[in-house]
């Protein structure tokens, strides 16, 4: 069995189930997906230009760099970094009913969130991966076009 080393409150733990976390079904449906998404950018793309090598590399520099910007953008979501958003919208919600007397505090709401984010953990870091396979095809087309084209 692999370990991996886990440091929390100065002590460093063992975690037995990273690898299963890591590579559970639900992080391939999620890479599945993002390949799916960065096809039909390119598809959509390619539907309103030419389908030269030139427009193709555009197309999956695009849909690249549009799965790394989400999966960053989902990285920040993990890490809570839209709670106080979420609190806040919340409680200016619950304002108006004649029943609210505790206002749920940002504390209690990411401790209530803890548990629910830790099994999405790493699914950022396969949308990723699929954007960095799009760019990967782009360079590729790119020293192509350089090389061959012009």
């Amino acid at each position: 069995m692999i370990y991996f080393f886990e440091f929390k409150n100065g002590e460093i733990n063992m975690k037995r189930d990273t690898l299963y976390r890591i590579f559970n079904l639900t992080n391939w449906i999620f890479f599945i997906i993002s390949l799916l998404v960065g096809a039909f950018t390119i598809l959509f793309y390619c539907l309103f230009y030419s389908w030269t090598i030139y427009e193709a590399m555009n197309a999956t520099f695009i849909a690249g760099g549009f799965l790394i910007c989400c999966s960053l953008l989902y990285f920040c979501a993990l890490c809570g970094l839209f709670d106080i958003f979420a609190v806040g919208f919340s409680n200016l919600v619950n304002v108006r009913r004649k029943e609210f007397h505790n206002k749920t505090t940002l504390f209690d709401y990411q401790q209530t969130k803890a548990t629910s984010r830790s099994k999405h953990k790493f699914s950022w870091l396969f949308i990723l991966f699929a954007g960095l396979v799009f760019l990967v095809i782009s360079v590729i087309l790119y020293i192509y076009f350089i090389n061959y084209i012009r």
